[in-house]
């Protein structure tokens, strides 16, 4: 047996690329991702290559978990930096945000295909928001609702006792004695509870220095008019010949 195959032996098992490589620069990575996340939050679901699904995947997450928390600047400019047009903010807020609002995550799906692309054999793959109309398979439930799932999941069969034995174990549904119990009031996992309040609200103000800036009177330099216009504007989707401009990108020079 030669060093090569000999090689091939101790090397199984261990992680090759510490890191997924899309693209060759970060700015092209980074345009990428904010490209597709917008076609995820205006269309529910788009079909790309396994590895950006995975990578696209965190993002999408992230920015429904940000979107629903109070309201405050940390977080919305987290947000504004991740959102491109106009149809996916007012999607993102008026559909995406009550539709998971008692969900805390795993707000997506990764869909493998299992079929490769003709002209570069990458293994294919869809992701999609879950609860939408249309979908495959309903999503499970997670958190507490989860338990609650899983406790009326094993009253029903063997099968389903012997499935989620140790989950139930671990959140007291089953007694010492292999039982499961009855009273489902108290198990060992809480309740979600509300979102912890904001730092924004334990800032103290001081009086002396509102006081101070009392003789300016109003601001200083008025707002442009075209900031009181309404936020949310409904924009018509892009033409063919607008999509083939936008689709084309000049190579890259350092």
């Amino acid at each position: 047996m030669g060093y090569t195959s000999t090689l091939k032996f101790v090397n199984l098992g261990v992680k090759r690329r510490l890191f997924r490589k899309a693209h060759k620069q970060p700015h092209h990575r980074w345009d990428s991702i904010k490209n597709q996340l917008n076609e995820l939050l205006k269309y529910g679901r788009i079909e790309t290559t396994l590895t950006k699904a995975k990578e696209l995947q965190g993002y999408a997450e992230e920015l429904i978990y940000l979107a629903k928390k109070k309201n405050n600047s940390e977080n919305s400019l987290l947000v504004e930096s991740m959102l491109r047009t106009p149809q996916g903010r007012r999607k993102l807020y008026e559909y995406y945000v009550p539709l998971y609002r008692d969900r805390p995550f795993f707000f997506t799906r990764i869909i493998n295909q299992w079929r490769f692309r003709l002209r570069d054999a990458a293994p294919m793959a869809f992701i999609e928001f879950i609860d939408r109309p249309g979908e495959l398979r309903p999503a499970k439930p997670v958190g507490y609702d989860r338990i609650k799932y899983i406790y009326y999941e094993i009253q029903k069969n063997r099968r389903n006792l012997k499935k989620y034995y140790h989950v139930a174990k671990k959140f007291n549904l089953i007694d010492s004695n292999d039982q499961i119990v009855s009273d489902f009031s108290q198990p060992a996992i809480s309740k979600q509870e509300e979102w912890q309040s904001d730092d924004e609200e334990d800032i103290i103000i001081d009086e002396n220095l509102l006081q101070k800036y009392k003789q300016y009177g109003d601001q200083m330099l008025p707002g442009p008019l075209k900031g009181r216009e309404p936020f949310y504007v409904d924009l018509p989707l892009p033409s063919l010949v607008e999509k083939q401009f936008l689709n084309y990108r000049k190579k890259f020079k350092p």
